[in-house]
């Protein structure tokens, strides 16, 4: 070994971390700041829905997922026209076409579906207090969107304007939700 060769080690060594830490800090920095996109864009879903509140239904935000550690559904909405499963999209340039979901040139029809997946689960469950199929339904809501009323598969597409509207029309097809809504919800 000749003279410098350790420190010159050292130095690539520690620029090499320091370039892994900034790839690291970059990448937490555009992961925070969708977080705070989906930070707002769920609570203007949320603005938009607690009209609801006064026929009966109560939000519930921020629900697990199933068998995920991490994700969670933005809201189920309890009340006499069913239950309803929302999950926010501050998706840009969406294209709806052939019964298939586009964000850009990518296909996000699966990653929708998910969301029919998630209600099909739940429909199951709830069965087993006597809620009748069907009263379970998976809704998308695009953020800052209006006029958007689309189905893929059973999952309805509406924008953030719309949702309202359409959870309302289901009027009273339920009994009264329990007193405490969160013994029903079991997500």
């Amino acid at each position: 070994m000749s003279a410098g060769d350790s420190a010159g080690a050292e130095s690539r060594r520690q620029l090499a971390l320091a370039e892994a830490h900034a790839q690291a800090a970059a990448e937490a920095r555009a992961t925070a700041a969708r977080y705070g996109v989906a930070e707002v864009t769920e609570k203007r879903t949320a603005i938009a829905l607690a009209p609801l509140g006064a026929v009966g239904h109560h939000l519930l935000a921020d629900r697990g997922w199933p068998g995920s550690r991490s994700a969670q559904v933005d809201m189920v909405v309890v009340g006499p026209g069913g239950v309803f499963i929302v999950d926010t999209k501050a998706w840009k340039d969406v294209t709806i076409a052939s019964g298939r979901i586009y964000r850009g040139q990518e296909d996000v029809t699966d990653s929708v579906l998910a969301l029919a997946d998630l209600a099909y689960l739940a429909e199951g469950d709830f069965a087993e207090v006597g809620l009748a199929p069907g009263e379970v339904r998976a809704v998308v809501v695009l953020a800052g969107r209006q006029g958007i009323d689309e189905s893929i598969g059973p999952v309805r597409i509406l924008g953030e304007s719309d949702v309202l509207k359409h959870i309302a029309r289901y009027g009273a097809q339920l009994t009264p939700a329990p007193a405490d809504p969160e013994q029903l919800v079991v997500l």
